[in-house]
């Protein structure tokens, strides 16, 4: 399909991507922004014992809440009325969150970090005492409470009202699994809350993902778990902890003497089976084996040194880049202007909804009736009117629908069925199809209106030349995992996968619930995936059809074990390969793909891959996607090397891995710092992909 219309003489793949915004302002991150707006909070006294802190604005980081409530504290504490029998109400605007900022402080630097650590301690440790002076917090909760909105709601010895006209209430920590923890001092209260529960520090890491009725029965005493109350007076207890921290801030930063901290943290050196989860479970636990009523000093500054651990890991850096990746799309500025005319299509509306002229927001689930009535159209109206929107679902799903339209702008959900997500949304690969008589004028327009609707629901996005980025990604995987299972032991390829290169479930699992209809179906749409690696395809096929005619579904059996018996009947496995050679063979398949892709110009940049293969491959967060994994494992120089001598070894490889790989060595660039000129120098010596 022609992305640019007929009028343009083009053919650079990567001019073809319709890049249509700006990044100079995408790396100020606002994270750890101390301002907020003057009225963000407003203090109101309802009576001289009631007093109401109201956010009406959503701060825009950790620290511009912090900041805020602090003042208003001060406020309080300076007026006089900071004495027993206070009730202070934390609440905010109808439909607003919960004190949950807009930007993740996993965007900061280790330091700005700790630093905000800190300030949140003290905060909250300030309502601790505030607490035993006879000061009675409660909330107010008209939407979700996330993180540090969490945080706050456990603080709120007085209690929890729900408001009548809350949208969609939830509480939890989603942010746990990317490194962003709650601070000790709240812990007591969190861990008094699950402690009918034995994995409590697993569990804390899913309570975002139930709705508030499930919440309350599950874990009917959460949110009347009492506030811990310090024994001993809160200053000087400030004072051993803020001491101990500023040492041991001293011992981590300083080379000579940070190996004596390394044995604090989980062994996890080699492999990237969820790193950030192992650390926050030994956090959590830190608490839990202290007193039951408070952190002491020594616990506090366990858990610093392990958050100080963590910080400095290349995980959690890895974190960091996808987060401000995903950050980046929120603040593009879109060129040209985006169209403000768009409509949803809901069943309700529709077909009455789709006014000609309007940009169609058009849901999968609505494609049907959305096509019958654009095919009604046509026929009674004139059919020169220009007709775009945004299509959300599976490409084959909309695809009668896209050709309907001048211009349709796909966005399909990578790999929908894993639950996976980064800025609280699934991301979406978005591709532009047009008709021949579309300018290009009209089709950068219809992407920027598209990519700004998802902005407006936070729907983080790649922009690809044709879709399926995620698709040819799996599929690569797919066929070097049908021929390592010929090979070798499948225990050895699932350890392999999960361990070292950080998958969230077996691959084999994984490949169930993609489906292996699907492989071949994607397979059989790329000529270069059926004429490359001929033995793994031969491979594929045979497995296909083993399994057809011995009725076998899935590489699982009935009670979700890996179905070895038979996977030995009908690939006869042997033992030979090593942990290294399967590793080096799977990064093989994925990096020759994720090159093509790059020097094909489906995608803009490594970090395109990055995000589409940590969704379409399930891989942990931690990961960073599977370039800044590979890179982590080992260096691009003694990658071609190994490439090379398992090409000699096993004659599987192609003789010349991709040109891409070699130009990067000789520029002396990795997959973080690829740049375009490098890409352009790689496609004028090659063109497209060797092998």
């Amino acid at each position: 399909h022609p992305l640019l219309g007929p009028n343009t003489s083009n053919n650079d793949p990567q001019e073809m991507l319709l890049r249509c915004w700006d990044d100079a302002d995408a790396d100020e991150t606002c994270a750890g922004a101390d301002g907020a707006g003057d009225n963000a909070l407003r203090v109101s006294f309802i009576s001289d014992r009631i007093v109401a802190l109201e956010l009406h604005e959503q701060p825009i980081s950790v620290g511009a809440a912090v900041a805020t409530l602090s003042a208003a504290l001060s406020s309080l504490e300076s007026s006089g009325m900071w004495r027993a029998g206070l009730s202070v109400i934390l609440r905010t605007l109808p439909g607003m969150s919960f004190y949950t900022p807009l930007s993740s402080e996993a965007e900061l630097t280790p330091i700005a970090r700790m630093e905000l650590a800190h300030a949140k301690q003290r905060l909250l440790q300030r309502m601790q005492e505030a607490c035993t002076r006879g000061v009675v917090f409660t909330a107010e909760l008209c939407g979700p409470a996330f993180d540090f909105g969490a945080e706050l709601l456990l603080m709120c010895g007085g209690g929890v009202t729900l408001k009548s006209n809350a949208h969609e209430p939830r509480f939890g920590f989603p942010s746990i699994c990317i490194g962003v923890w709650p601070s000790p001092c709240v812990l007591p209260s969190l861990r008094d809350g699950l402690s009918s529960i034995g994995n409590a520090a697993s569990e804390a890491a899913l309570l975002h993902t139930l709705d508030w009725e499930s919440l309350r029965k599950r874990h009917p005493k959460l949110m009347q778990a009492p506030v811990p109350c310090s024994s001993l007076p809160v200053t000087a207890n400030l004072k051993r902890v803020v001491g101990a921290m500023r040492q041991l801030f001293m011992r981590f930063w300083c080379s000579t003497l940070a190996r004596g901290l390394s044995g604090l943290g989980p062994t996890t050196t080699d492999t990237a089976s969820n790193v950030l989860m192992k650390f926050w479970i030994q956090y959590y636990e830190t608490v839990m084996h202290g007193s039951r009523k408070q952190v002491g000093a020594s616990a506090v500054s366990e858990c610093w040194a392990l958050y100080m651990l963590l910080l400095n890991r290349t995980e959690s850096r890895n974190v960091k880049a996808l987060i401000r990746a995903t950050q980046r799309m929120r603040r593009r500025v879109l060129k040209p202007p985006p169209r403000r005319d768009w409509a949803e299509l809901t069943r309700e509306d529709a077909p009455n909804g789709m006014e000609d002229g309007l940009f169609w927001v058009i849901p999968g689930d609505m494609a049907s009736a959305a096509v019958r009535f654009v095919a009604e159209r046509y026929a009674c109206s004139d059919r020169s009117v220009f007709r775009s929107g945004l299509l959300i679902g599976d490409g084959e799903v909309v695809r009668d629908l896209s050709e309907l339209l001048h211009c349709a702008v796909v966005a399909t959900p990578v790999v929908p069925f894993v639950s996976q997500r980064v800025g609280g949304q699934y991301i979406v690969e978005v591709s532009v199809h047009c008709s021949p008589d579309t300018l290009a004028t009209q089709a950068k327009v219809s992407l920027s209106t598209a990519l700004s609707y998802l902005q407006s629901k936070e729907i983080p996005y790649i922009v690809t030349k044709r879709g399926g980025v995620s698709d040819r990604l799996v599929v690569a995987f797919a066929m070097e995992l049908f021929q390592l299972a010929a090979e070798t032991d499948p225990r050895k390829i699932e350890s392999v996968a999960c361990e070292r290169l950080g998958f969230r479930m077996s691959p084999f699992e994984f490949i169930d619930r993609y489906s292996i209809s699907r492989v071949v179906r994607v397979m059989q749409q790329h000529k270069h995936l059926m004429s490359q690696r001929r033995e793994a395809q031969a491979t594929g096929r045979a497995v296909f059809s083993a399994m057809a005619v011995e009725g076998i579904e899935s590489f699982y059996s009935a009670d979700g074990r890996l179905n070895r018996i038979r996977a030995r009947n009908l690939l006869g496995i042997e033992e030979g390969l090593s942990e290294k050679e399967v590793l080096l063979r799977l990064l093989a398949a994925l990096l020759d793909e994720s090159c093509r892709l790059l020097l094909d110009g489906d995608v803009e940049t490594a970090e395109d891959i990055n995000l589409a293969s940590l969704y379409a491959l399930s891989l942990c967060f931690s990961t960073g996607g599977i370039l800044s994994r590979a890179e982590d494992i080992i260096s691009i120089p003694l990658l071609l090397r190994d490439f090379k001598h398992m090409s000699t070894r096993f004659g599987r490889f192609p003789a010349e891995v991709s040109p891409l790989l070699t130009t990067m060595v000789e520029a002396g660039e990795s997959f973080r710092t690829l740049s375009e000129e490098t890409l352009w120098r790689t496609r004028r010596i090659g063109g497209a992909v060797v092998g």
